[in-house]
């Protein structure tokens, strides 16, 4: 069963295509037991290289996408830390790769995603509404504020999608505005200031962050 594996490690896109049929694709690696990963997770360690076979081993609806590993990742965790974009949107697409879930080093998917600048993969995971609120709040905060410091307007607007409430964004949000100001990111400072009025807009007075970068 280890063969599929191998060869994906191996990086031969065609001979993995050629094993799917006949595998097991849902087996777990238990000749590595640093990770114990199954064979979409060993594809994302290629990056987009293995990307076809990725998709192949999703599309047989027996891949696993919800197994975690021993560090506690998913497929959609380690294909948002290698920016495979369109592997984590089939991934969520799927409904089986768990997007609210933290690895045993406290990182998910969408910290991931934010990281890497992974904008439709952004705007996909928010949209589950599988994370916690305080998950989104924090970070989408943390990746407001170094966007607009970093003039990175398409990531400030992905961020910008979340349900953030009024009371947290105006508490972390001065550094981001004036940030958006100087480096003219005129969406950002419009969505910004008008992110109250948007109808996915609530109050929640349970809890207050404070995002230091």
């Amino acid at each position: 069963m280890a063969t599929l594996i191998d060869t994906i490690m191996n990086g031969n896109v065609t001979l993995a295509l050629a094993l799917i049929p006949i595998t097991d694709v849902g087996y777990i690696n238990d000749q590595d037991v640093y990770a114990l990963d199954t064979a979409l997770m060993c594809c994302t360690f290629h990056g987009n290289s293995m990307n076809t076979v990725a998709l192949a081993l999703i599309a047989t609806g027996k891949s696993r996408p919800e197994y975690c590993n021993t560090h506690g990742s998913t497929a959609l965790i380690y294909a948002c830390h290698r920016k495979c974009i369109d592997v984590a949107l089939t991934l969520i697409a799927s409904g089986k790769s768990r997007p609210g879930h933290y690895n045993k080093y406290g990182i998910c998917a969408l910290e991931y995603a934010c990281r890497n600048h992974m904008i439709p993969v952004i705007r996909a995971l928010i949209a589950t509404n599988k994370l916690k609120q305080s998950q989104i709040t924090r970070i989408c905060l943390k990746y407001l504020i170094i966007a607009c410091r970093d003039n990175l307007p398409e990531l400030a607007l992905a961020v910008l999608t979340a349900r953030i409430s009024a009371k947290h964004l105006r508490h972390n949000s001065a550094t981001a505005l004036k940030n958006a100001y100087n480096n003219n990111m005129h969406d950002v400072v419009y969505a910004i200031e008008h992110y109250a009025s948007k109808p996915h807009q609530f109050n929640d007075p349970t809890y207050v962050f404070d995002i230091t970068i």
